[in-house]
């Protein structure tokens, strides 16, 4: 810009004025993001957990039915009868002995007592609306042999005592596998959401 001033010209330069300004962040602002990231952080882990724990179950009906199913085979081909105990730590396959008249463990070695994770909660039902109270291995504790009895038995003839076992995860019903039978066609595996009119009440 120029200016006349006693005959002179003079320039003189406009001031242009630059404000600072800080770009940091404030600790409110920190301790917020802080706060979502935690919560974000929680819920993956929760459903990665969640997925987790519904393969395991998946995984624990399915071995249960096969076992079932083998040891229905078993009895069968050998001409003998087979029977299963169950209670809320696990179960274990019993073989009739006819000599002894009594119930033993199975010798075969694919029907070895299971053991059931912590966080799995089963419930037996034999014949319809006959519910069956599954205590702890524990307080049945007994050394003889003898006074071992199945909750289910299967039959060289092919047949099994009604039942239905249900698995899901301690505290959430939302996904339920069943397995069960009417006594007459087979053992039945059924998945979460799947119908059993044949045995439902």
């Amino acid at each position: 810009m120029l200016i006349a001033q006693s005959g002179a010209l003079c320039s003189i330069q406009p001031r242009v004025a630059f404000k600072s300004k800080s770009a940091g962040f404030t600790l409110i602002e920190i301790l917020v993001v802080v706060v979502l990231i935690g919560l974000l952080a929680s819920v993956a882990v929760v459903t990665i957990s969640s997925n987790s724990l519904n393969r395991d179950l998946e995984e624990q009906s399915r071995k249960l039915h096969a076992f079932l199913m083998l040891s229905l085979e078993e009895a069968v081909l050998r001409n003998t009868e087979i029977g299963l105990t169950i209670d809320s730590e696990g179960y274990e396959f019993l073989q009739y002995e006819d000599r002894k008249q009594r119930w033993l463990t199975a010798g075969v070695e694919f029907l070895r007592p299971v053991k059931f994770p912590e966080w799995l909660a089963i419930e037996l039902e034999r014949e319809v609306g006959e519910k069956v109270s599954l205590g702890d291995s524990e307080d049945e504790v007994n050394d003889q042999e003898d006074l071992k009895i199945p909750d289910i038995m299967l039959f060289s003839s092919e047949e099994v005592t009604p039942f239905k076992i249900s698995l899901q995860i301690e505290n959430d019903s939302d996904v339920q596998y069943r397995i069960w039978s009417n006594g007459f066609n087979g053992i039945q595996l059924a998945l979460p959401g799947e119908e059993i009119d044949e045995f439902e009440n």
